[in-house]
């Protein structure tokens, strides 16, 4: 059998790095419905990511083997190959593992190195730096670690097994492309959007610089201007990884509230949908969405196996569920806080609260008698509503608005519905799968 370094000096004497990679990305096909299921979605927009990544490794040069990654009086580590496509914006960093025990510091190595190429390039993004792994897959550390990389960092990584076809003949090499299972992206399932996985904070505030105590319906000052606070938080959200939407919403005049304007925060609880994703592994049979936490079904035992956790610990995953909301709190009032400086320096009152989204929503004087501003989707929601929109616009390019399973009508340019309400809350309740007349 071949040494790592053997394997390594073929692939660099090769004239083209895509002429050793075998294996197409799959293709999955959905239909806009009005069921439409949301880990079959996920799945797509991943593979689509994979097969934009082959296709810039595919027309890539080797620009270097044994690169080494060296500061002054530091330590050196060196990079099994870098690759640069002349085409297409990036750099490759490639780490060859050959054997089951050296691919656990895959990933480690890889991150060293993009480290390094940051501090070469500062400022340099994701799209700017492809992973790519050659490693024979077999750890479950890596493939998480990759998945991970690929869902949740959304990096622009690839994976590929060396394979020989005659184990004699270095020249049989092979690098067959390394596709995920279908269990493995299914980052997300129906039970995912149950209202209770919701978690709502919503902080209120007296004035805003236009008249908000008009009569009449708000100005385009006051869109603006609340519309912009709401922008803010999404990209904080985006920042933090949270996987939510926010808003901003008015009171309605006549209603003479304290505090007339809102900033509502809302995230996806990933403590609440652990606990779903428990019962649901368990072989539970009865309707998830109804099911909700509390702190005598479930504990941290359950979740994470192997822990030494006594019957009179503190119940941990109690304080991680309840605690969550924390993370919504700290990004509202520290967004409040700097937005609203002035050069008075007078400080603005706020008051808060906060709720589930199946509360805020059947609440009429929360939600509805009330102007709700533009809706700001983040994190892996904003991904699947994007692509859910996508499908429909194209669905109707096609197919006429009157076929179309679920919209009796839409506005014409999709950015207009994207931010709209109605389209998102529609958008929600398709991925509980929700039959037509549960949605009209």
């Amino acid at each position: 059998m071949f040494s790592e370094k053997e394997i390594q000096d073929y692939i660099w004497l090769e004239d083209q790095f895509s002429k050793l990679i075998i294996g197409d990305i799959p293709k999955v096909d959905v239909e806009s419905g009005e069921k439409i299921e949301p880990d079959k979605i996920f799945l797509r927009m991943v593979f689509e990511g994979l097969k934009e990544t082959l296709n810039y490794i595919k027309y890539m040069d080797l620009i270097g083997t044994e690169v080494p990654l060296k500061r002054t009086n530091d330590s050196t580590i060196r990079a099994d190959f870098l690759g640069v496509n002349p085409e297409h914006v990036g750099i490759s960093i490639i780490e060859l593992k050959k054997s089951r025990q050296t691919e656990r510091q895959a990933f480690t190595e890889l991150l060293a190195y993009s480290n390094h190429l940051i501090s070469l390039f500062p400022t340099m993004s994701k799209e700017d730096i492809i992973y790519i792994l050659i490693s024979p897959m077999e750890e479950r550390i890596v493939r998480e670690a990759f998945l991970h990389a690929l869902l949740v960092d959304g990096k622009r990584v690839i994976a590929f097994t060396p394979t020989f076809e005659d184990q004699t003949r270095i020249d049989s090499l092979k690098l067959r492309l390394w596709i995920p299972g279908e269990n493995d992206i299914s980052n997300f399932k129906n039970h995912y959007f149950s209202k209770n996985n919701f978690e709502v904070f919503k902080l209120v505030w007296r004035d805003i610089p236009s008249d908000s105590n008009s009569k009449e319906d708000p100005s385009i000052e006051d869109k603006r201007f609340m519309n912009s606070i709401s922008s803010f938080v999404a990209q904080t959200m985006e920042e933090k990884n949270i996987h939510g939407f926010c808003f901003t919403s008015q009171s309605w005049p006549e209603l003479n509230m304290c505090y007339p304007n809102s900033l509502i925060i809302v995230g996806m609880n990933p403590y609440e949908i652990s606990f779903k994703n428990l019962y649901a592994n368990n072989g539970y049979e009865e309707d998830l969405n109804s099911l909700r936490y509390n702190s005598f079904s479930a504990n941290l035992n359950d979740i994470i196996q192997g822990l030494r956790l006594e019957a009179d610990h503190i119940d941990y995953f109690e304080s991680l569920h309840s605690g969550w909301s924390s993370n919504l709190i700290k990004i509202g009032l520290n967004t409040m806080k700097l937005l609203f400086k002035n050069v008075d320096g007078k400080k603005i009152s706020f008051d808060h609260g906060l709720f589930s989204w199946e509360d805020y929503i059947s609440s009429s004087i929360e939600h509805n008698y009330s102007f709700n501003y533009e809706v700001f989707p983040t994190g892996s929601l904003k991904r699947l509503y994007s692509e859910v929109l996508r499908l429909d616009y194209e669905f109707i390019a096609k197919n006429g608005l009157e076929k179309h399973p679920i919209h009796g009508d839409i506005f014409h340019l999709l950015v207009d519905s994207y931010y709209n309400h109605h389209f998102f809350d529609v958008f929600l309740d398709r991925m509980l799968g929700l039959n037509t007349e549960d949605l009209m």
